[in-house]
């Protein structure tokens, strides 16, 4: 057994930092100047996904950044719109949002259109990149995000169990990948989509 993304003492795990994945996102902001911040996400259905949440909360508020919304929805486009066209009925607006997944965001986008809400200039975004890269480097506005590399943690779940069955690991391992920031325009970025 090689458990993905869940921690374990009795078996082997394939796990990204779920506290970072918010943390990052928060130092970005802050960086930034930005003071007010709002979070769009689902329901946590497992423990790490709240560190997400709780990461950014936290550290935001050690930067002086915060977090005045957390808008729970379903997770997908729809959700992430309806999540979105809640905060954008604000009198005070964020001036950043982090989203629990790219669907979320995608969606969101469509109510920042409807709303007048431009992206990067009033608000920007940053989002936890869990889909097709290709819809984050070519959505209008491109989304800025820290990925999960989830085919990339399948492979090594793999081979961990390829070395489990021939017999090169006998003790619990443990391998955690690095939380990695994609700069796109929506939150810093002035870039154009790169065409092949």
């Amino acid at each position: 057994i090689v458990l993905y993304n869940r921690h374990s003492h009795k078996f082997c795990t394939v796990t990204i930092d779920d506290y970072q994945l918010g943390s990052k996102p928060a130092h970005i902001f802050a960086s930034r100047g930005h003071k007010n911040a709002a979070i769009i996400t689902s329901k946590p259905v497992f423990t790490n996904m709240q560190l997400r949440t709780s990461g950014f909360i936290k550290t935001g508020l050690s930067l002086g950044l915060k977090t005045t919304n957390v808008v729970y929805q379903h997770n997908s486009m729809g959700g992430g719109f309806e999540g979105a066209s809640m905060l954008c009925k604000l009198a005070e607006k964020p001036d950043c949002i982090f989203f629990g997944s790219d669907a979320m965001a995608m969606g969101a986008m469509r109510a920042f259109v409807r709303y007048v809400i431009k992206i990067p200039q009033d608000m920007e975004c940053i989002s936890v990149g869990n889909g097709d890269r290709d819809q984050e480097e070519f959505a209008i506005t491109s989304l800025s995000n820290v990925q999960i590399p989830m085919e990339d943690m399948a492979e090594k779940c793999l081979q961990l169990l390829l070395k489990i069955l021939d017999g090169d690991i006998n003790e619990t391992y443990s391998c955690e990948f690095p939380v990695i920031y994609h700069q796109l325009e929506s939150c810093g970025a002035n870039l154009e989509p790169k065409i092949e």
